[in-house]
């Protein structure tokens, strides 16, 4: 709807001397097209009013005359009649209306000077004049020529409005909403519309019904043609309509728009190619799809070499066909999901292209050599193809005796053992798709080996020789009859060209070898075949200091590497303690050890091969420690604790009891009594009362072993202790053979107990 408003400023016309005012009620009209128009026109003055004449001038474009309280007609003089403010009138008004230019022309009159005038002290209702608005648009009504008399004739000042008329449509002013989808996405929503003519400002709606009974939310009045809906609840059906007023107060309404909110893109998309196979050879690609969504979704598929599929309904199956050139090579397909929302979530995946069969197959045998003296030869393979390819080797050109197998472009094979004569061997090749390679061929000469001529005679090594590991010399002598080069085999190994000698390095194990040649009788001239053996000498590396104190116990480590079998003197050996297959920890105690006493401790590690020695040289120097003679035992720690170790029962010349600080060495000291080992604090020395010994060594069975001070290890392998007592103590690791009682108060046990016999 279009409205049409033009202002015009409202004159006011004033006399010389202000007397009187004749004027409308207002200074702006509106009115409809084709509507009528009522102008009522108003007088006052305080004098005396004899007579009023005026021209009511108006735009005949806009407007046309009806009449002015009576009906009047172009070129006539009606009379008006005045009596209801002129009471006394001795004649009577006339007017005329001129539509042409425009004219409403009326007059008032009385006698003069025979009776009174009329005066006017508030604003008196003189006329109406009635109009037809015939155009839309604004037209300026006024007093044209004007004139008020007294009495005597005389003119009376007066003062004359003009006032604006605005011709308006009758249509309702209405906004032109853009239309809303069935689904937006997101939680808000913008309506847009043109700008209404006439309108002066608009307000939008959102309701959750489309009677708007129930509003959801509302704008103020605004003057923008734009407004945006937030915080919308998703999955939920909202109706939006704007309403529109104009100049003069009319209202009208959009058409009622209506959209569903949808928050997310499509989810748990995923799809797979081909059935999830990476190769093919078609531009014709199978794909399944699936997603979830509120809203109904559509599905579309796109390549990275620019082939694009167009949009279609979501179905879980979707057949792509690619119109572009395809190049051979990988290719990444996206999946792309479309809600009704116009959201979109996608996803992707990789074929890999090989419209080729594999091509340039090729066999070599023994590098394209003519003969062969051996039924084993070696293959050279290749073949082309942009895939991985896999091949079949048969000595047959229908592969019935071959089998596929990863490509390998080298390898050895067996020729048919028939004799001598021609034999040829047959390769094909195919891609992950099963595209094959034309059948490729090679074939060889193959000349029995003939012993006839024993004329090659092995030197070095002997047969059954046992060498150590390194380099291996080979030596052979050929006779005048035997070609050059000579060919030795040895297995495990190769066989390697050479003439009358050969070194290389082997690793220890068992081995053949022998050498062959051609004859100047053309055959093939071989050895004996010898075998030989390849070792390692076993090793002994001590790995700890070899130096003790008196009355202290020497802990040596030992790592042993490629032995079967060690032995020792085991008369200095207090303990053996194997802490994995290679190493060796034991005791030495000869004697209990005195000051600068030497001796020494052979080693022997032996294997199939050899044997190593090893010899322990040990010397005892001055102690360390100082023991007093008070009982029970005190070993009393120099700059530390003083550690007090109590038996019972025991005859003193029986027992043997060695400590070095750190470990112990109990020997025939409580067949029958207990042995109690606590810590007391030496304050004096600086003392905390922390001690700990690292191990304690038990060589015969006892009645009880109590520890009040924490202890890393027990060594009691080969003895049975009737209890092991441990208070306010902490024991790592236990090794004996058995304990009647375990008991542990105000104690702990941290690391492994291992009873030997179960």
């Amino acid at each position: 709807m279009k409205t049409y408003i033009i202002i015009i400023t409202v004159c006011l016309v004033a006399l010389s001397a202000s007397a009187a005012t004749v004027s409308f009620s207002t200074n702006n009209y509106r009115v409809l097209l084709n509507h009528k128009l009522n102008v009522p026109v108003f007088v006052q003055s305080d004098d005396e009013i004899y007579s009023l004449s005026a021209d009511l001038v108006y735009e005949s474009l806009y407007l046309s005359a009806i009449d002015a309280d009576n009906n009047v007609t172009n070129g006539t003089q009606p009379v008006l009649d005045f009596t209801s403010i002129f009471p006394n009138p001795k004649k009577y008004c006339s007017a005329l209306e001129d539509s042409v230019q425009g004219r409403l022309v009326w007059g008032i009159s009385q006698n003069l000077p025979a009776s009174s005038g009329t005066s006017f002290s508030t604003n008196s209702h003189l006329l109406t004049a009635y109009f037809n608005a015939d155009e839309i648009g604004t037209n300026s009504i006024m007093f044209g020529f004007k004139k008020v008399l007294n009495s005597t004739g005389g003119v009376i000042n007066a003062s004359w409005d003009s006032a604006n008329v605005y011709i308006i449509t009758d249509k309702l002013p209405q906004p032109n909403v853009n239309d809303l989808p069935d689904y937006s996405p997101g939680s808000s929503l913008e309506l847009n519309w043109p700008a209404v003519t006439d309108a002066e400002f608009y307000r939008a709606f959102c309701a959750y019904d489309s009677d708007f009974t129930n509003i959801f939310k509302e704008s103020a009045l605004i003057s923008d043609t734009n407004y945006t809906f937030t915080s919308l609840i998703e999955t939920t059906k909202f109706y939006y309509l704007v309403l529109a007023t104009n100049t003069i107060g009319q209202r009208g309404f959009s058409v009622t728009n209506s959209s569903i909110q949808d928050f997310n893109p499509p989810t748990n998309v995923s799809f797979t190619v081909n059935t999830n196979a990476y190769y093919t050879d078609s531009n014709i690609v199978s794909i399944k799809f699936s997603g979830e969504d509120l809203t109904p979704m559509t599905i579309k598929a796109d390549i990275n070499d620019g082939s694009i599929s167009s949009w279609s309904t979501y179905n879980s199956w979707y057949t792509f066909y690619y119109t572009s050139t395809w190049v051979n090579g990988e290719k990444e397909i996206t999946g792309i999901f479309r809600d009704s929302a116009g959201q979109t979530s996608t996803v992707s995946t990789t074929i890999f292209l090989d419209s080729i069969a594999p091509s340039n197959a090729s066999i070599v045998i023994n590098n394209g050599a003519g003969t062969t003296a051996l039924i084993s030869v070696n293959l050279t393979l290749s073949a082309d193809d942009i895939a991985p390819l896999e091949m079949i080797v048969a000595n047959k050109a229908d592969f019935s005796d071959g089998t596929w197998q990863s490509i390998e472009t080298a390898r050895t094979w067996t020729l048919p053992n028939n004799g001598a004569g021609v034999y040829t061997v047959y390769a094909r090749f195919r891609d992950p798709i099963g595209q094959l390679s034309p059948i490729a061929s090679d074939n060889i000469y193959y000349s029995a080996i003939s012993t006839d001529k024993t004329n090659i005679y092995l030197t070095t090594p002997a047969a059954g020789a046992t060498i150590v590991e390194g380099t291996v010399d080979f030596s052979w002598n050929a006779q005048a009859d035997v070609n050059s080069p000579q060919f030795i085999s040895i297995n495990p190994g190769g066989v390697y060209s050479a003439t009358d000698s050969y070194s290389i390095q082997l690793t220890p194990g068992n081995y053949t070898w022998f050498v062959y040649a051609t004859n100047v009788y053309s055959t093939i001239s071989k050895s004996e075949t010898r075998s030989f053996i390849v070792y390692v000498n076993p090793d002994i590396d001590p790995i700890n200091p070899q130096n003790v104190r008196e009355h202290q116990i020497l802990f040596v480590a030992l790592n042993i590497t490629n032995a079967n079998t060690l032995s020792y003197d085991n008369s200095e050996i207090v303990g053996v303690h194997y802490l994995d297959t290679n190493r060796l920890v034991f005791s030495l105690i000869p004697d209990f050890g005195t000051a600068g006493q030497n001796w020494n401790v052979p080693f022997v590690a032996q294997n199939l091969y050899g044997s190593a020695t090893q010899n322990m040289a040990v010397t005892v120097s001055a102690p360390a420690k100082k023991i007093t003679s008070k009982k029970p035992l005190r070993f009393e720690d120099t700059d530390a604790d003083i550690i007090d170790i109590k038996y019972n029962g025991i005859k003193k010349n029986n027992s043997v009891v060695i400590f070095d600080g750190q470990r112990l060495i109990i020997s025939n000291a409580y067949s029958k009594g207990k042995l109690v080992f606590k810590v007391k604090r030496n304050k004096k020395a600086g003392g905390d009362g922390s001690f700990e010994l690292q191990e304690v060594y038990v060589d015969n069975d006892g009645k009880g072993l109590n520890l009040a001070a924490s202890v890393a290890n027990i060594f009691a392998e080969q003895f049975s202790i009737d209890a092991i007592k441990i208070g306010g103590a902490t024991l790592s690791n236990l090794y004996i053979k058995s304990a009647k009682i375990i008991s542990v108060k105000k104690g702990t046990i941290i690391g492994t107990v291992v009873v030997s016999n179960g």
